[in-house]
């Protein structure tokens, strides 16, 4: 029994070791998600994000305040800016910005309603948000002025339950367009379809190259290009069911802004559509083996860790942020924020689905020359 049991496990190890591909991923997969682990938690995360600060409350309250609120950062990430006229130059450079109004620490000091004004930077929606919340969990928890720096004489010091803590005002936004679940929904409905469009589309190719029903199609004259057309479009069909789901289950939630379930259904097919690109890519490219099922899955996976699904992405290094930002993924998912919070359509947004559908259309036109090719030698 032990010597069946052993001639069965080397059976199954010579045939998940047949591919080279598999192998390749085995080995490749580790070391990019340890390098991304590393990139990320080598340092506080949040050292990496970069604040402007308009102190128009030169008193020192008011410095002390943009010392303690940019304290999370490192020096050379926090841009004095002068007023907020020059914060429309640097703006776009930064994940946001923080206006200390004039007469702050009057109202501060004699426990008056308080506020901060917080500018965000709506090409960077995930980490502008981030750090809204951050920063305003912090000042909700602000209960006294910390004017003495005797601790022996502030542990037998009671703090004042009702004193007005100050509060952020984000401009040109409201704190219902703030929230975490804005961001967090249609990046988990994103990854769904990326998934379930990338494995689908490899799925179906290496059934029918397994299965020999390629063959059958080639006889019957079916060009290549035909068969990637007509897998293309079943799996649109089945991300489009997906996608109604998640748009009719967010209208009768009250999700998203009012006009934009139109650019919300278009980016996600735009997605949709690249992410088909890639399982059929790899399906064609590695035959009937189940090798390019696993790895549209890992190259997936790796395009929504660096691209800003889940985790903002200017915590990566700028390297990595630069590359990121070259992805349709990435474009789109930022497009996606910007839909869902914003409500509606820009340049940037628009810019993505064009690169998108060329991205996704190069692979589709490589992918119908290699099964092209395929069949030729089939017959």
């Amino acid at each position: 029994m032990f010597r069946r049991g052993r001639l069965l496990i080397g059976k199954e190890f010579k045939l998940a070791t047949r591919s080279k591909w598999l192998l390749l991923l085995v080995i490749v997969f580790p070391i990019l998600a340890s390098l991304a682990v590393i990139s990320v938690d080598g340092e506080p995360s949040y050292s990496r994000l970069k604040l402007a600060v308009v102190n128009e409350d030169r008193t020192f309250l008011g410095l002390f305040f943009a010392n303690f609120l940019t304290s999370m950062l490192r020096g050379e990430n926090i841009v004095e800016v002068p007023s907020r006229v020059e914060l429309a130059e640097v703006l776009s450079e930064t994940d946001g910005a923080l206006i200390i109004p004039r007469g702050f620490a009057n109202d501060l000091l004699f426990a008056k309603p308080s506020e901060i004004v917080f500018v965000p930077n709506t090409s960077r929606l995930y980490t502008s948000i981030a750090i809204y919340q951050v920063l305003n969990n912090a000042l909700l928890e602000f209960r006294a002025l910390p004017v003495i720096a005797d601790p022996d004489f502030m542990s037998q010091v009671d703090l004042d339950p009702d004193y007005p803590p100050p509060r952020i005002v984000v401009e040109s936004m409201t704190e219902q367009q703030m929230s975490m679940s804005t961001l967090l929904l249609p990046a988990v409905i994103a990854a769904g379809v990326m998934l379930l469009a990338g494995i689908g589309a490899s799925w179906s190719v290496h059934e029918e190259l397994a299965t020999d029903v390629v063959s059958l199609l080639r006889i019957s004259n079916v060009r290549a290009y035909e068969i990637i057309i007509s897998k293309l479009l079943t799996y649109v069909l089945v991300s489009l069911l997906m996608v109604s789901v998640f748009l009719l289950t967010s209208t009768l939630m009250g999700f998203g802004a009012p006009g934009s379930q139109l650019s919300l259904l278009v980016t996600f097919l735009c997605l949709a559509l690249f992410s088909i690109s890639i399982g059929i890519l790899f399906g064609v490219s590695l035959g009937g083996g189940k090798a390019g099922q696993i790895l549209s899955v890992a190259v997936i996976v790796i395009l929504m860790v660096i691209g800003g699904f889940f985790v903002p992405l200017s915590i990566y290094p700028e390297s990595v942020q630069q590359f990121s930002r070259l992805l349709p993924s990435t474009r789109l998912v930022e497009a996606l924020q910007r839909v869902s919070v914003l409500g509606s359509t820009d340049g940037v947004t628009r810019s993505g689905w064009i690169w998108a559908l060329l991205s996704g259309g190069s692979i589709l036109l490589l992918s119908s020359l290699v099964l092209e090719r395929r069949l030729k030698n089939l017959s």
